[in-house]
């Protein structure tokens, strides 16, 4: 079943979600310049989900949300995001991957994208279950210059600037900032939300 709605004038009840005002009203307005000019395409799914697309009425494509039961889910079988955003030229600007309502994605993936107009990746971000966190010691969030080269890595657990592993017996900076060229700027070592850092150092 697809729907054609046209903000502002969408009515819980036109589409049959009761997330679906919050969402358009509060999420796109961080990402469309013109939310009053958008048209909707709802459309139900399997497994009791809606896809709703949003377009500029110049026909651009400009958002798309997923749904399951009601929150933010991605489909598990083709692994799209839950939230897209693209920029006016159409490229993708943002995704996102939820799990039951919460940030999350499987097998090392980044819950959350971010891009240059280029296309080029701009940011990282690794989620599980709504919160910052990323197995093993790689870093839960990566900056990119645009020319692909890494501008920041940061190590965040618990919420907090964090970082366990251990080489010898030193723990490793739980930020590290880059130039443009790949080399890197400056370290700075946290435990705790606090700069710490082992052996007096």
């Amino acid at each position: 079943i697809t729907k054609y709605l046209t903000l502002p004038f969408v009515r819980t009840e036109d589409i049959e979600t009761k997330n679906v005002n919050q969402i358009i009203t509060v999420e796109s307005k961080q990402f469309l310049s013109d939310v009053s000019n958008i048209e909707l395409k709802v459309t139900e799914t399997d497994e009791n989900g809606l896809v709703i697309e949003s377009y500029f009425r110049n026909g651009k494509l400009t958002t798309v949300y997923r749904f399951i039961n009601d929150v933010f889910h991605n489909d598990n079988k083709n692994q799209e995001p839950s939230l897209t955003y693209y920029y006016e030229n159409g490229v993708k600007k943002h995704e996102e991957w939820y799990k039951n309502g919460e940030l999350h994605r499987e097998d090392d993936k980044p819950a959350q994208i971010s891009y240059y107009k280029s296309g080029k990746k701009e940011n990282e971000v690794w989620f599980k279950d709504g919160e910052k966190y990323r197995d093993g010691d790689k870093p839960t969030r990566i900056q990119y210059y645009e020319n692909g080269n890494k501008k920041t890595e940061k190590w965040i657990r618990f919420k907090m600037l964090y970082r366990e592993n251990k080489k010898g017996k030193q723990f490793e900076p739980s930020i590290i900032f880059y130039y443009e060229n790949g080399n890197k700027k400056e370290q700075m070592w946290w435990r705790n939300n606090k700069l710490y850092r082992d052996d007096d150092k």
